[in-house]
């Protein structure tokens, strides 16, 4: 499946009449071993998405090739209606794309706060930093507990809740959200499913990578299913 691109749009349409995200015809390959075929599907304003498949899929790849840390070797990305296909990392992250990866995705040396302000030093203004912090403990307070505590040595649980609690305080347009429950135990695993509740009604948009098929499909609009790479099926929830 090939999708038009914007260029094909009629000049005077809204640009929110068009999907927010367009991934057309999507191939990457780390060095000889080509991992992504000829992916693509569209996630609108608004809605969220589940990217569903097993280990080894492409799942991860295509949040990389989204968020620009992983260049394709055929195809495009469009955003808000602009192609960022192969752009920097941090010049889609000030578009408003939010990349929590499967792991850390935090700074492993330095503390709880102080990863919160590196966070939200280029998403708020400086006076408001401090009370953006507030607001992600009031979300989160097991991070007040551990404030000063290095990100290394916090949970996994708890580190998710840290890459969380940014996208929480500083909504991003998009949140591509990698495999956020993986390995928590249920109770951990609910209260960060609970915050991605609470990000969607902000108003962002998500692409949520999940193992956990019957979690992923309560909670997105849409599924799109991965195999070897492929997308196999695509279909509303």
């Amino acid at each position: 499946m090939t999708i038009n691109s914007p260029p094909e749009l009629r000049e005077n349409s809204s640009k929110k009449d068009q999907p927010l995200l367009i991934v057309d015809n999507i191939e990457a390959s780390y060095g000889p071993f080509r991992a992504l075929f000829g992916v693509s599907f569209t996630l609108n304003y608004g809605s969220s998405t589940a990217l569903l498949g097993p280990n080894g899929a492409g799942k991860s790849t295509v949040a990389r090739v989204i968020s620009g840390l992983i260049r394709p070797s055929k195809g495009h990305i469009y955003f808000k209606g602009d192609e960022i296909t192969g752009k920097d990392t941090w010049r889609i992250e000030r578009l408003g794309v939010a990349h929590v990866p499967e792991g850390r995705g935090v700074f492993a040396s330095l503390t709880v706060e102080e990863n919160l302000k590196v966070f939200l030093s280029n998403a708020v203004p400086k006076k408001l930093i401090g009370e953006k912090i507030d607001e992600a403990y009031s979300f989160f307070p097991r991070l007040k507990e551990r404030s000063f505590q290095k990100a290394e040595t916090l949970s996994g649980g708890e580190q998710r809740m840290l890459a969380l609690s940014r996208a929480l305080v500083a909504p991003p347009v998009l949140l591509i959200a990698d495999e956020l429950s993986l390995g928590l135990a249920p109770i951990v695993s609910q209260e960060v499913w609970s915050s991605m509740d609470e990000i969607r009604k902000k108003g962002t948009s998500i692409l949520v990578i999940e193992q956990n098929i019957d979690r992923a499909k309560t909670f997105a609009d849409n599924v799109v299913e991965l195999s070897r790479g492929k997308v196999v099926e695509s279909s509303s929830t």
